[in-house]
Protein backbone atom coordinates (compact mmCIF):
# COMPACT_ATOMS: atom_id res chain seq x y z
CA UNK A 1 0.00 0.00 0.00
CA UNK A 2 2.33 2.52 1.60
CA UNK A 3 5.29 3.26 3.54
CA UNK A 4 5.50 4.57 6.92
CA UNK A 5 6.76 7.74 5.32
CA UNK A 6 6.54 9.53 8.63
CA UNK A 7 8.42 8.35 11.87
CA UNK A 8 7.83 9.97 15.52
CA UNK A 9 7.78 6.70 17.71
CA UNK A 10 7.13 6.84 21.57
CA UNK A 11 9.68 4.90 22.70
CA UNK A 12 12.78 5.27 20.68
CA UNK A 13 12.08 6.97 17.59
CA UNK A 14 13.13 10.19 15.37
CA UNK A 15 10.39 12.46 14.38
CA UNK A 16 9.00 13.59 11.04
CA UNK A 17 6.12 15.38 9.65
CA UNK A 18 3.51 15.46 11.69
CA UNK A 19 0.06 16.25 11.40
CA UNK A 20 -1.50 19.20 14.15
CA UNK A 21 -3.45 17.83 16.63
CA UNK A 22 -5.36 21.25 18.05
CA UNK A 23 -3.71 21.65 21.14
CA UNK A 24 -1.59 24.84 21.83
CA UNK A 25 -1.00 28.35 19.56
CA UNK A 26 -1.15 27.95 15.68
CA UNK A 27 1.11 28.14 13.06
CA UNK A 28 3.39 25.69 11.91
CA UNK A 29 4.19 21.96 13.53
CA UNK A 30 7.60 22.26 15.67
CA UNK A 31 9.45 19.27 16.95
CA UNK A 32 11.79 19.45 20.33
CA UNK A 33 14.54 17.98 20.29
CA UNK A 34 16.02 18.10 23.90
CA UNK A 35 20.12 17.13 23.51
CA UNK A 36 22.29 16.73 26.70
CA UNK A 37 24.62 18.89 26.79
CA UNK A 38 27.63 16.77 26.71
CA UNK A 39 26.60 15.24 23.33
CA UNK A 40 25.33 18.93 21.75
CA UNK A 41 29.38 18.98 20.47
CA UNK A 42 29.63 15.59 18.67
CA UNK A 43 26.08 15.86 17.06
CA UNK A 44 26.54 19.04 15.96
CA UNK A 45 26.62 18.23 12.36
CA UNK A 46 23.79 15.79 12.69
CA UNK A 47 21.23 17.78 14.37
CA UNK A 48 21.76 20.72 11.81
CA UNK A 49 20.73 18.42 8.70
CA UNK A 50 18.10 17.16 11.16
CA UNK A 51 17.19 20.80 11.13
CA UNK A 52 17.15 20.98 7.25
CA UNK A 53 15.41 18.03 6.91
CA UNK A 54 12.41 18.81 8.71
CA UNK A 55 11.76 22.21 7.37
CA UNK A 56 11.80 20.80 3.95
CA UNK A 57 8.97 18.23 5.65
CA UNK A 58 7.42 21.38 6.91
CA UNK A 59 8.34 21.10 10.35
CA UNK A 60 10.16 23.26 12.64
CA UNK A 61 12.85 22.01 15.14
CA UNK A 62 13.74 23.60 18.36
CA UNK A 63 17.13 22.62 20.19
CA UNK A 64 17.71 22.54 23.67
CA UNK A 65 21.13 21.23 24.49
CA UNK A 66 22.16 22.85 27.41
CA UNK A 67 20.86 20.53 29.98
CA UNK A 68 22.81 17.49 31.70
CA UNK A 69 21.56 14.56 32.28
CA UNK A 70 20.69 15.14 35.99
CA UNK A 71 17.76 17.45 35.45
CA UNK A 72 14.40 16.08 37.05
CA UNK A 73 11.72 14.90 35.70
CA UNK A 74 9.51 17.58 36.64
CA UNK A 75 11.86 20.36 35.02
CA UNK A 76 11.71 18.44 31.76
CA UNK A 77 8.25 18.42 31.65
CA UNK A 78 8.08 21.95 33.00
CA UNK A 79 10.48 22.66 29.72
CA UNK A 80 7.77 20.99 27.44
CA UNK A 81 4.68 22.88 28.98
CA UNK A 82 6.26 26.56 28.31
CA UNK A 83 7.13 24.95 24.92
CA UNK A 84 3.71 24.30 24.06
CA UNK A 85 2.33 27.14 25.34
CA UNK A 86 4.34 29.10 23.08
CA UNK A 87 4.66 27.33 19.97
CA UNK A 88 2.55 24.47 18.40
CA UNK A 89 4.54 21.38 19.95
CA UNK A 90 3.76 18.15 18.73
CA UNK A 91 6.47 16.05 19.90
CA UNK A 92 9.50 16.16 21.65
CA UNK A 93 12.62 13.79 20.97
CA UNK A 94 14.91 13.03 24.16
CA UNK A 95 18.55 12.38 23.40
CA UNK A 96 21.04 11.18 26.02
CA UNK A 97 20.72 10.25 29.38
CA UNK A 98 17.17 11.86 30.63
CA UNK A 99 15.93 10.23 33.42
CA UNK A 100 12.23 9.35 34.02
CA UNK A 101 9.97 8.71 36.81
CA UNK A 102 8.91 5.62 37.99
CA UNK A 103 5.32 4.67 38.42
CA UNK A 104 3.24 2.42 40.58
CA UNK A 105 -0.12 1.82 42.03
CA UNK A 106 0.13 1.68 45.74
CA UNK A 107 -0.87 -1.95 46.45
CA UNK A 108 1.51 -2.96 43.78
CA UNK A 109 4.60 -1.54 44.82
CA UNK A 110 7.25 -3.73 46.04
CA UNK A 111 6.05 -6.62 44.12
CA UNK A 112 8.93 -8.58 42.44
CA UNK A 113 6.88 -8.63 39.18
CA UNK A 114 4.30 -5.49 38.88
CA UNK A 115 7.19 -3.73 39.69
CA UNK A 116 7.64 0.26 40.08
CA UNK A 117 8.30 1.13 36.55
CA UNK A 118 9.76 4.34 34.14
CA UNK A 119 6.82 6.51 32.74
CA UNK A 120 7.57 8.66 30.01
CA UNK A 121 3.74 9.42 29.70
CA UNK A 122 4.45 12.20 32.51
CA UNK A 123 6.58 13.56 29.80
CA UNK A 124 3.50 13.30 27.36
CA UNK A 125 0.47 14.59 29.33
CA UNK A 126 1.23 18.19 30.26
CA UNK A 127 -1.99 19.16 32.14
CA UNK A 128 -2.91 16.32 33.88
CA UNK A 129 -2.21 16.06 37.93
CA UNK A 130 0.61 13.20 38.93
CA UNK A 131 2.29 13.04 42.75
CA UNK A 132 4.27 10.98 44.48
CA UNK A 133 1.22 11.50 47.60
CA UNK A 134 3.92 9.13 50.33
CA UNK A 135 6.93 11.13 49.00
CA UNK A 136 8.45 7.54 48.22
CA UNK A 137 10.09 8.56 45.16
CA UNK A 138 7.42 6.30 43.33
CA UNK A 139 4.45 8.16 41.48
CA UNK A 140 1.28 7.08 42.52
CA UNK A 141 -1.24 9.41 41.33
CA UNK A 142 -2.54 9.80 38.01
CA UNK A 143 -5.76 11.67 37.76
CA UNK A 144 -6.79 15.30 36.06
CA UNK A 145 -6.46 18.60 37.00
CA UNK A 146 -5.86 18.99 40.43
CA UNK A 147 -8.67 20.27 42.51
CA UNK A 148 -8.68 23.88 43.56
CA UNK A 149 -9.55 25.35 46.64
CA UNK A 150 -13.20 25.54 45.79
CA UNK A 151 -13.45 22.21 44.18
CA UNK A 152 -12.52 20.98 40.22
CA UNK A 153 -12.16 23.71 37.78
CA UNK A 154 -14.90 24.71 35.35
CA UNK A 155 -12.70 26.21 33.31
CA UNK A 156 -9.10 25.13 31.44
CA UNK A 157 -9.15 22.19 33.65
CA UNK A 158 -6.79 19.75 32.05
CA UNK A 159 -6.90 15.95 31.82
CA UNK A 160 -4.44 12.88 32.12
CA UNK A 161 -4.43 12.14 28.15
CA UNK A 162 -1.51 13.40 26.51
CA UNK A 163 -0.96 16.61 24.57
CA UNK A 164 2.48 15.78 22.99
CA UNK A 165 4.67 12.59 21.68
CA UNK A 166 7.47 11.94 23.26
CA UNK A 167 10.39 9.38 22.06
CA UNK A 168 14.13 8.89 23.41
CA UNK A 169 17.00 8.25 21.62
CA UNK A 170 18.82 6.18 24.99
CA UNK A 171 22.22 4.65 23.45
CA UNK A 172 24.57 5.07 26.57
CA UNK A 173 22.69 2.06 28.18
CA UNK A 174 24.36 0.04 24.95
CA UNK A 175 27.53 -0.86 25.91
CA UNK A 176 27.37 -3.88 24.01
CA UNK A 177 25.84 -2.84 21.32
CA UNK A 178 28.12 -0.16 20.46
CA UNK A 179 29.98 3.25 21.59
CA UNK A 180 26.82 6.02 22.46
CA UNK A 181 28.48 8.94 20.03
CA UNK A 182 29.18 6.50 16.93
CA UNK A 183 25.58 5.10 17.64
CA UNK A 184 23.77 8.31 17.52
CA UNK A 185 25.64 9.31 14.59
CA UNK A 186 25.17 6.28 12.96
CA UNK A 187 20.96 6.67 13.56
CA UNK A 188 20.75 10.28 12.57
CA UNK A 189 22.45 9.20 9.13
CA UNK A 190 20.20 6.46 9.21
CA UNK A 191 17.29 8.85 9.99
CA UNK A 192 18.46 11.31 6.81
CA UNK A 193 19.24 8.77 4.18
CA UNK A 194 15.59 7.43 4.78
CA UNK A 195 14.08 11.55 4.54
CA UNK A 196 15.92 11.44 1.20
CA UNK A 197 14.63 8.43 -0.49
CA UNK A 198 17.70 6.10 0.03
CA UNK A 199 16.76 3.03 0.34
CA UNK A 200 12.92 3.14 -0.03
CA UNK A 201 12.39 1.82 -2.93
CA UNK A 202 11.24 -1.60 -2.00
CA UNK A 203 7.84 -2.75 -0.91
CA UNK A 204 6.89 -2.32 2.06
CA UNK A 205 5.99 -5.30 4.28
CA UNK A 206 5.43 -6.21 8.16
CA UNK A 207 6.20 -9.75 10.06
CA UNK A 208 4.50 -10.40 13.01
CA UNK A 209 5.47 -13.63 15.44
CA UNK A 210 2.97 -14.16 18.14
CA UNK A 211 3.84 -16.97 20.99
CA UNK A 212 1.17 -16.50 23.29
CA UNK A 213 -2.14 -14.38 21.83
CA UNK A 214 -3.90 -14.18 18.48
CA UNK A 215 -2.81 -10.93 17.61
CA UNK A 216 -4.82 -9.82 14.86
CA UNK A 217 -8.07 -11.25 16.65
CA UNK A 218 -7.50 -9.42 19.93
CA UNK A 219 -8.20 -5.73 20.85
CA UNK A 220 -4.99 -5.99 22.50
CA UNK A 221 -2.94 -6.65 19.06
CA UNK A 222 -2.06 -5.61 15.58
CA UNK A 223 -4.03 -5.07 12.72
CA UNK A 224 -1.29 -5.15 10.02
CA UNK A 225 -4.69 -5.91 7.12
CA UNK A 226 -5.09 -1.92 7.45
CA UNK A 227 -1.62 -0.90 6.26
CA UNK A 228 -0.94 -3.83 4.07
CA UNK A 229 -2.10 -5.94 1.36
CA UNK A 230 -2.22 -9.97 2.53
CA UNK A 231 0.85 -10.65 0.25
CA UNK A 232 2.83 -8.27 2.14
CA UNK A 233 1.98 -10.15 5.77
CA UNK A 234 4.27 -12.77 7.32
CA UNK A 235 2.52 -14.28 10.08
CA UNK A 236 3.59 -17.15 12.73
CA UNK A 237 1.24 -16.89 15.41
CA UNK A 238 -0.12 -20.18 18.13
CA UNK A 239 2.75 -22.30 16.60
CA UNK A 240 5.68 -23.78 18.51
CA UNK A 241 8.03 -22.39 15.55
CA UNK A 242 8.07 -19.17 16.55
CA UNK A 243 10.98 -18.60 17.70
CA UNK A 244 12.46 -20.26 14.59
CA UNK A 245 10.45 -17.66 12.08
CA UNK A 246 11.37 -15.17 14.66
CA UNK A 247 15.31 -15.66 13.82
CA UNK A 248 15.01 -16.48 10.56
CA UNK A 249 12.71 -12.99 10.05
CA UNK A 250 15.49 -10.93 11.89
CA UNK A 251 18.37 -12.62 10.27
CA UNK A 252 17.60 -13.18 6.74
CA UNK A 253 18.77 -9.61 5.33
CA UNK A 254 15.47 -9.71 3.78
CA UNK A 255 13.61 -5.78 4.04
CA UNK A 256 10.83 -4.99 5.98
CA UNK A 257 9.08 -2.07 7.18
CA UNK A 258 7.33 -3.37 9.92
CA UNK A 259 8.14 -6.04 12.69
CA UNK A 260 5.69 -7.20 15.75
CA UNK A 261 6.69 -9.14 17.97
CA UNK A 262 4.92 -10.48 20.96
CA UNK A 263 6.37 -13.14 23.31
CA UNK A 264 6.92 -13.04 26.80
CA UNK A 265 10.05 -10.80 27.50
CA UNK A 266 12.87 -9.72 30.11
CA UNK A 267 14.56 -6.02 29.46
CA UNK A 268 17.04 -8.07 27.06
CA UNK A 269 15.45 -11.59 25.93
CA UNK A 270 12.66 -12.60 24.09
CA UNK A 271 11.67 -16.20 25.91
CA UNK A 272 10.05 -18.40 23.45
CA UNK A 273 11.38 -21.24 26.24
CA UNK A 274 7.77 -20.79 27.57
CA UNK A 275 5.93 -21.99 24.94
CA UNK A 276 8.33 -24.41 23.32
CA UNK A 277 10.43 -25.30 26.15
CA UNK A 278 9.95 -26.41 30.22
CA UNK A 279 9.00 -22.66 30.86
CA UNK A 280 7.87 -22.34 34.54
CA UNK A 281 5.05 -22.87 36.77
CA UNK A 282 1.68 -21.94 34.91
CA UNK A 283 0.37 -20.52 38.20
CA UNK A 284 3.54 -18.51 39.06
CA UNK A 285 1.03 -15.65 39.98
CA UNK A 286 -1.00 -16.79 42.13
CA UNK A 287 1.95 -16.07 45.26
CA UNK A 288 5.03 -13.78 45.81
CA UNK A 289 7.24 -16.44 45.20
CA UNK A 290 5.98 -17.39 41.52
CA UNK A 291 6.43 -13.46 40.98
CA UNK A 292 10.17 -13.41 41.74
CA UNK A 293 10.62 -16.83 40.14
CA UNK A 294 9.33 -15.29 36.81
CA UNK A 295 11.21 -12.52 37.09
CA UNK A 296 13.89 -13.79 37.86
CA UNK A 297 13.47 -16.17 34.59
CA UNK A 298 12.97 -13.19 32.36
CA UNK A 299 16.55 -12.28 32.58
CA UNK A 300 18.13 -15.82 32.10
CA UNK A 301 18.85 -17.44 28.46
CA UNK A 302 17.15 -20.43 27.98
CA UNK A 303 18.44 -21.80 24.95
CA UNK A 304 18.04 -23.12 22.07
CA UNK A 305 14.65 -20.85 21.50
CA UNK A 306 15.18 -17.48 23.30
CA UNK A 307 16.71 -14.39 21.64
CA UNK A 308 18.44 -11.82 23.50
CA UNK A 309 19.87 -8.44 22.21
CA UNK A 310 23.33 -9.81 21.17
CA UNK A 311 21.69 -12.29 18.60
CA UNK A 312 19.88 -8.89 17.40
CA UNK A 313 23.48 -6.86 17.19
CA UNK A 314 25.07 -10.11 15.30
CA UNK A 315 21.78 -9.90 12.93
CA UNK A 316 22.29 -6.52 11.93
CA UNK A 317 18.10 -6.88 10.59
CA UNK A 318 16.79 -4.97 7.74
CA UNK A 319 13.87 -3.92 10.05
CA UNK A 320 12.81 -0.13 10.23
CA UNK A 321 9.96 0.06 12.78
CA UNK A 322 9.54 -2.32 15.75
CA UNK A 323 6.27 -2.50 17.44
CA UNK A 324 7.21 -5.13 20.75
CA UNK A 325 4.22 -6.49 21.88
CA UNK A 326 6.30 -7.76 25.07
CA UNK A 327 6.96 -7.53 28.66
CA UNK A 328 9.90 -4.36 29.55
CA UNK A 329 11.85 -4.08 26.37
CA UNK A 330 11.83 -0.62 26.55
CA UNK A 331 13.42 -0.19 29.70
CA UNK A 332 15.82 2.17 28.60
CA UNK A 333 17.72 2.30 32.02
CA UNK A 334 18.95 -1.26 31.75
CA UNK A 335 22.07 -2.21 30.12
CA UNK A 336 21.57 -3.48 26.79
CA UNK A 337 17.49 -3.15 26.60
CA UNK A 338 16.06 -4.93 23.46
CA UNK A 339 14.41 -1.88 22.42
CA UNK A 340 17.62 -0.22 21.64
CA UNK A 341 19.28 -3.19 20.29
CA UNK A 342 16.50 -2.88 17.61
CA UNK A 343 16.87 0.72 16.68
CA UNK A 344 20.32 1.23 16.89
CA UNK A 345 21.30 -1.85 14.77
CA UNK A 346 21.07 -2.58 11.22
CA UNK A 347 18.17 -0.52 9.73
CA UNK A 348 16.75 0.42 12.82
CA UNK A 349 14.84 3.75 13.15
CA UNK A 350 12.07 3.36 15.62
CA UNK A 351 10.82 0.89 18.19
CA UNK A 352 7.57 1.04 20.13
CA UNK A 353 7.87 -0.84 23.59
CA UNK A 354 6.84 -1.22 27.53
CA UNK A 355 9.00 -0.95 30.60
CA UNK A 356 6.24 -3.18 32.94
CA UNK A 357 6.02 -6.92 32.98
CA UNK A 358 3.04 -6.97 30.50
CA UNK A 359 3.17 -3.31 30.22
CA UNK A 360 3.53 -3.08 26.37
CA UNK A 361 -0.31 -2.61 25.14
CA UNK A 362 -1.63 -2.70 22.08
CA UNK A 363 -4.93 -0.85 20.68
CA UNK A 364 -7.21 -1.52 18.06
CA UNK A 365 -6.78 2.24 16.52
CA UNK A 366 -3.36 2.41 15.85
CA UNK A 367 -3.02 1.00 12.46
CA UNK A 368 -5.77 2.64 11.40
CA UNK A 369 -4.46 5.85 12.17
CA UNK A 370 -1.14 4.74 10.98
CA UNK A 371 -2.82 4.20 7.64
CA UNK A 372 -4.76 7.55 7.54
CA UNK A 373 -0.94 9.06 7.39
CA UNK A 374 -0.08 9.91 10.85
CA UNK A 375 3.22 9.22 12.27
CA UNK A 376 4.14 7.03 14.84
CA UNK A 377 4.14 9.29 17.36
CA UNK A 378 0.96 10.94 16.83
CA UNK A 379 -0.67 7.61 16.20
CA UNK A 380 0.48 6.31 19.70
CA UNK A 381 -0.16 9.63 21.47
CA UNK A 382 -3.83 9.31 20.23
CA UNK A 383 -3.74 5.52 21.20
CA UNK A 384 -2.94 6.41 24.63
CA UNK A 385 -5.74 8.72 24.74
CA UNK A 386 -7.93 5.53 23.75
CA UNK A 387 -6.78 3.37 26.14
CA UNK A 388 -6.90 6.13 28.98
CA UNK A 389 -10.97 6.38 27.74
CA UNK A 390 -11.23 2.72 27.89
CA UNK A 391 -9.27 1.84 31.33
CA UNK A 392 -11.70 -0.48 33.15
CA UNK A 393 -13.35 -1.53 30.21
CA UNK A 394 -13.90 -4.96 28.75
CA UNK A 395 -10.95 -6.23 26.28
CA UNK A 396 -11.10 -8.71 23.96
CA UNK A 397 -8.24 -11.07 24.20
CA UNK A 398 -8.05 -14.48 22.12
CA UNK A 399 -5.67 -16.46 23.74
CA UNK A 400 -3.63 -19.35 21.36
CA UNK A 401 -5.91 -22.74 21.87
CA UNK A 402 -8.43 -21.18 23.99
CA UNK A 403 -11.86 -19.02 22.63
CA UNK A 404 -11.59 -15.41 22.83
CA UNK A 405 -12.83 -13.59 25.72
CA UNK A 406 -13.36 -10.05 27.69
CA UNK A 407 -10.94 -9.59 29.96
CA UNK A 408 -12.21 -7.86 33.26
CA UNK A 409 -10.45 -4.64 32.27
CA UNK A 410 -8.66 -2.69 29.57
CA UNK A 411 -4.66 -3.58 28.60
CA UNK A 412 -4.01 0.43 29.49
CA UNK A 413 -3.60 2.17 32.82
CA UNK A 414 -1.50 4.59 34.06
CA UNK A 415 0.92 1.89 35.47
CA UNK A 416 0.94 0.49 31.98
CA UNK A 417 4.84 1.19 30.43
Amino acid sequence: MHHLARIAGTMLALSATVLPTGCGPGGDPHVGLIVEGRLAGPLSEAIAQLRVDLAREGVSLLVVDSLAAAVTPQSLRQLLRTTAAAVPLQGAILVGEFGAIEFNQPQQQGDPYWHDHLADLFYMDLDGHWEDTDANGVFETHVDQAPSRFGWPWLRAGDREPEIWVSRLRAGTLAGVGTEVDLLRAYFSRSHAYRTGVGTEEEPRIFLVGAGIDLPNSDWGARPEALYEPDQIDAVICTDSSSRALRTFLSSGEPYELAVVNVFSGPRIHHFDVHEGAGYDPYWDRWPEGRRAVTAFSDVMHPPFDISWSDVVAWQPKVRFYQLLSSETGRHDQQNYLAGAYVFTGDGLAAIAGTQHSGAMGTPQLYGDLAAGYTIGEAWRQALAYELEQAGEPARLAWCGAPARRSSSSSFSSNSG
